[in-house]
């Protein structure tokens, strides 16, 4: 996660909301992994603002090699804990998009993925260095996968999907997470558009820019039905890919 003012305070709220979070189990996380090859085994994968470790973890268990940084200091220890109770050679760093380039053991990378951190960015520059660093990070016909916050949402002040999205002065936005006793974190990121993507993509070297629709599992449809109403049709999330040209 990018928002380090926010994120090592909430860090063991937000990492208990993750293991059970629909969101994240039937549509964040099987879009990032619908968008790598069927098989992953040996290759190395960079999990960008991996928080604690869950998709990271998923990634390694499948053979894949996994580096993930994060730039909260308490996600990252919390993920290294979980290292220890289960080895699975994932190396955690404690980075920024601003100095990760170096820090990598295992670069150049096959394919970078990043789910729901981009609009963490703190402005346009900030946003610019997760793409030029994740470049100079992947190999040449590499891709990068991004899950991000839609531009185009539009059911803000709404209870939805155990989330409330809002609208803040300045040009931010707000999201509630929600348990069964109330508003359990909250987070707040910059209202990026599609084109600020595409334009940031382009401009650091990717090629091949293609927004990819989020849906959620038929398991998730039989487990939570009606909990999905108009999630597809309106979805908070939005995600693309990019290739680094071969030289």
């Amino acid at each position: 996660m990018n928002s380090k003012f926010n994120y090592d305070k909430i860090s063991t709220a937000y990492a208990d909301l993750v293991v059970q979070d629909p969101s994240k189990r039937f549509a964040q996380y099987p879009w990032a992994l619908a968008q790598l090859p069927s098989q992953v085994c040996g290759l190395r994968i960079l999990d960008i603002g991996c928080g604690e470790g869950s998709l990271a973890r998923v990634l390694a268990r499948s053979g894949a090699f996994v580096c993930g940084y994060d730039n909260s200091i308490e996600q990252i220890r919390q993920a290294r804990l979980e290292e220890k109770k289960e080895p699975l050679g994932i190396e955690y760093i404690h980075a920024d998009p601003i100095d990760i380039v170096g820090k990598a053991p295992i670069s150049p990378f096959d394919i970078s993925i990043s789910v729901a951190v981009l609009h963490y960015a703190t402005d346009r520059t900030h946003l610019e260095a997760f793409f030029s660093s994740t470049y100079q990070l992947v190999k040449p016909g590499g891709f990068f996968a991004a899950l991000v916050m839609n531009s185009d949402f539009k059911r803000y002040e709404q209870k939805l999907y155990n989330r409330i999205y809002r609208r803040q002065p300045g040009g931010r936005l707000q999201a509630d997470f929600l348990d069964a006793t109330g508003v359990r974190c909250t987070a707040d990121y910059l209202d990026f558009t599609h084109a600020n993507y595409e334009e940031t993509a382009a401009l650091t070297g990717w090629k091949d820019f293609t927004w990819c629709p989020v849906k959620v599992t038929d398991e998730g449809k039989a487990e939570l039905g009606s909990f999905w109403d108009g999630f597809e049709e309106d979805c908070p999330y939005a995600g693309f890919r990019v290739v680094k040209p071969l030289e």
